[in-house]
């Protein structure tokens, strides 16, 4: 009898103890799972995730102020793009930011969820994979190149053209 309640007991504890690590690997941001990492928090107009400092440094801003630190999870400054149907991908330099004594900082990596949902039409190539996060509600897609997505794009264009 006791074997069989400790066994039972066992099982209930390790349930849990999976459930808070799986908790707490969600509460970590990574460029596929960036929108559902600001969408957790509280915030009225816009969470913005910025790093800085060669990528050694990250903090959430949520509605233009400073709330936390966060450990980067970037080792390299990743290359940002936009992609316009016309224009096709193009380059774009990560915008700064501005902290409470209104210094300026350049940053190596920025990205912004809007209350409704909506993040910015963002496309980043880090460590040889590209990261899609243009969708405007969905986290990340990956891709192997730019040259895939770039391909994804125009069929999904020519989908909604035909």
């Amino acid at each position: 009898m006791v074997v069989a309640l400790m066994g039972v007991l066992y099982t209930f504890a390790i349930g849990a103890l999976e459930r808070v690590q799986k908790k707490e690997a969600n509460l970590l941001p990574t460029l596929e799972h960036l929108k559902s990492y600001l969408a957790h928090f509280d915030f009225e107009k816009e969470a913005r995730l910025v790093c800085y400092d060669e990528c050694r440094s990250c903090l959430v801003v949520l509605d233009r102020n400073k709330t936390s630190s966060v450990e980067s999870f970037l080792h390299a400054k990743p290359k940002l793009f936009r992609y316009d149907p016309l224009l096709g991908m193009s380059g774009v330099e990560s915008e700064p930011y501005f902290d409470d004594s209104g210094m300026e900082h350049a940053t190596c990596f920025s990205y912004r969820l809007y209350s409704n949902g909506v993040g910015e039409q963002s496309i980043f190539e880090y460590e040889k994979k590209v990261y899609d996060l243009s969708d405007y509600f969905d986290d990340a897609k990956r891709y192997d190149t730019l040259e895939e997505l770039k391909e994804e794009k125009e069929r999904l264009l020519q989908k909604v053209l035909s």
